[in-house]
């Protein structure tokens, strides 16, 4: 209707001006006698002219308002199309979406959608695949291109895809590879299209790509094998090139020699430094691919896209560390090195560019600067890293330098997965103490639907109590509270854990405070089915909780007991507890406590059997800090001579003959991955030794 009235308001005006001049013309005078005018064919012929003005009026006036239409907001488009596929992100819609974006010219929006295309649809995904590379190609990410067409079937694409391929490559100056594409469809069918053509122009693009005057000299003295040459660093005698190796496909590094230092002598240095940097296995020493002395003498190297070491900044001390232990390999291996000549990249990576030159000294000063902990830092930590300092200072040697690079790496791990402990047993114990004070609690409040099955209303009358509704939101608020105070998770947390923490953080508390507060305004019927609701949440989130802790509990006594009975080779052993009823630790790794702690009793009674122990006495104890419990071993051998346990706790020291001295501080380590501690002493009444673990119990 609405449209109706619409055209009738476009042909008004030209009904208007032409109904007059119709009226007049036809008009018959009272005489009877017909003007021309008034002839009935000019009278058709006027009214003919009169309809079709009022049809090409309305139609105009049309065109002119669509044409002030406003076209679409691309933003709107963008997020209509997200709805859609959050509500059903098919292949087909994904690339629907991605070849409006790719048409448009919205690259990172199609590379989006494209990559998210499945291979259930195996022409969406060929489709698919070959936007992508072109959108990749024209956001000028080449190498993630090379990369995806690496990881595709060589007949993958079509022939005309893979032309358009290599047109895209050569648009963006990329050479080699539009070379690539096009001699392989060369081969294909030697009449494709104009291939032909196109590689005569990419031949004559390689000519006519000239570097820069000072190095024009590298223009035809360098194979035909290397390709697309920039020169990155002049270093008076030589020059070092980026390159593209055009037979394996990777991108190289070419020193080359200038040819004006190009005498005998000049050569031979410049050639001996390609073969020493050859002569070397070693990780942090470049991998020689090529070297050519005809014409300009030059070798190709491994491309390395790293910085000086020491320009790099807020490098964390572990990862110094790991380059420290290197460099002294490096050190021992090559007898020094120039720090300057020392690159690193982003993953760590560490390449010696140049060869020292003889001879070689290590640079004691420049390791001492990695060794410092650059900021704050337990006393713990920075005594190990004082004490490596020290030997950096002392011009020690390579031998004692690794040792105390290996000392301080083991503090570190160890301070690592200390925190890394505590935050996990500060989640359990957040877990915990939700779950006994609150989560437990509600279950049972909501849980009275299930005492009165099939008499709702009664259920509801009682927990429609104010009392009850009062006490139930008083621990809704605590608990939401709790919710938002949940401690951060570890990066390597148990899912479990990680899970129900979540999962506890998306109750909806605050609505269901809502609800619970106006539960008497509800029928029966409905307050009944909030409560049983609510009641199968907090009862599955409860069982859960508990479940869970119960599978990180490790019961000490039971284990304590099976190893004393099982003990060999003493006359008389013995399991002595304090009178507690639990004894039980929780942690992370439950089967590795267990297998650890049973390995760590026997060692400690094999090693009380070859002293000549007769009896051993195992026993739990708590002391003032109830978050550790102690499990002791005692004997009634010989004990200890004086000294000797802080010698014993050292690593590959023995007092027996021929043995490896690896038993204690093993015994050590195992106590340690748990955060525990293991101590060796004589007994304080009485003759023999005593072997004393804390574990802390992850409580509260």
């Amino acid at each position: 209707m609405k449209q109706a009235l619409q055209y009738i308001r476009y042909a008004f005006w030209p009904a208007l001006v032409l109904a007059p001049w119709l009226v007049v013309l036809t008009w018959v005078p009272p005489t009877g006698v017909r003007p021309p005018l008034g002839n009935p064919i000019f009278t058709y012929f006027l009214a003919f002219v009169l309809v079709v003005g009022v049809i090409l009026s309305v139609i105009l006036r049309h065109l002119i308002q669509r044409s002030k239409r406003q076209a679409a907001h691309p933003a709107k488009i963008y997020t209509f199309m997200e709805e859609v596929l959050r509500t059903d992100p098919t292949a087909e819609r994904l690339h629907e979406a991605g070849l409006f974006c790719f048409e448009a010219g919205e690259w990172e929006r199609a590379i989006t959608y494209l990559a998210r295309v499945g291979q259930e649809a195996l022409e969406l995904h060929r489709s698919a695949r070959y936007h992508l590379l072109l959108a990749m190609l024209e956001l000028g990410r080449f190498d993630e291109a090379s990369r995806l067409q690496g990881e595709l079937a060589a007949d993958f694409f079509t022939s005309d895809q893979r032309y358009n391929i290599a047109l895209a490559y050569k648009k963006h100056a990329f050479l080699a590879r539009a070379k690539e594409q096009f001699l392989k469809l060369f081969l294909m069918d030697i009449g494709f299209r104009d291939v032909s053509q196109q590689l005569q122009e990419i031949g004559d693009l390689e000519r006519s790509r000239r570097l820069a005057p000072a190095y024009s000299f590298l223009d035809g003295a360098i194979s035909e094998r290397y390709s697309d040459l920039t020169v990155r660093e002049d270093r008076g005698q030589s020059v070092v090139c980026e390159a593209l190796d055009r037979d394996l496909g990777r991108q190289v590094v070419l020193r080359a020699l200038k040819p004006e230092h190009a005498n005998e002598a000049a050569i031979d240095a410049f050639l001996s430094e390609a073969r020493a940097l050859a002569a070397w296995d070693h990780p942090c020493i470049l991998k020689v691919y090529d070297i050519r002395k005809d014409r300009l003498p030059y070798f190709c190297v491994e491309s390395f896209d790293g910085r000086p070491l020491p320009e790099l900044a807020g490098v964390s001390l572990s990862e110094r560390v790991e380059w420290l232990r290197r460099l002294v390999e490096l050190a021992e291996k090559t007898g020094g090195f120039e720090p300057s000549r020392v690159l690193a990249n982003d993953r760590g990576e560490l390449r010696l560019a140049s060869m020292p030159a003889a001879p070689a000294t290590v640079p004691y000063a420049f390791l001492a600067q990695l060794a410092a902990p650059g900021g704050p830092a337990s006393p713990v930590i920075e005594h190990a890293a004082k004490g490596l300092q020290m030997l950096l200072e002392a011009g020690a040697s390579t031998a004692e330098i690794r040792r105390g690079v290996d000392v301080l790496d083991t503090v570190l791990r160890l301070d690592a997965e200390e925190r890394e402990r505590t935050a996990v047993a500060n989640c359990v114990r957040w877990l915990e103490h939700v779950h006994r004070h609150w989560i437990h609690g509600l279950k049972s409040k909501f849980s009275v639907i299930k005492r009165f099955p099939g008499e709702p209303g009664k259920a509801v009358s009682i927990f429609g109590r104010e009392a009850n509704l009062l006490e139930v939101d008083k621990m809704l608020a605590a608990l939401e509270e709790q919710a938002r105070q949940r401690p951060a998770t570890p990066a390597r947390a148990v899912p479990e854990l990680t899970a129900l923490m979540e999962q506890v953080e998306r109750l909806e508390l605050q609505e269901l405070r809502g609800q619970v507060a106006r539960i008497a305004q509800l029928s029966e019927v409905e307050a009944g089915r909030l409560l049983s609701e609510v009641s199968e949440q907090f009862v599955g989130l409860s069982v859960g909780i508990a479940r869970f802790l119960e599978t990180l509990e490790v019961d000490l006594a039971q284990l304590v007991e099976l190893v004393s009975r099982g003990a060999g080779g003493v006359a008389q052993t013995a399991f002595e507890e304090a009178g507690e009823a639990g004894w039980t630790v929780r942690t992370a790794r439950p089967d590795e406590l267990r297998h650890d702690l049973k390995t760590i009793l026997e060692d400690a009674v094999h090693n009380a059997v070859e002293a000549g122990a007769q009896a051993v006495t195992f026993g739990l104890r708590r002391g003032g800090d109830r978050r550790y419990l102690a499990v002791v071993v005692e004997d009634d051998g010989p004990g200890l001579p004086e000294g000797l346990a802080e010698r014993l706790a050292r690593e590959r020291y023995s007092t027996k003959p021929g043995g490896a001295g690896t038993g204690l501080s093993t015994s050590m380590h195992l106590a340690e991955r748990h955060g525990g501690v293991l101590a060796v002493a004589n007994r304080s009444h009485g003759r023999g030794a005593r072997v004393e673990i804390n574990l802390p119990t992850m409580t509260e």
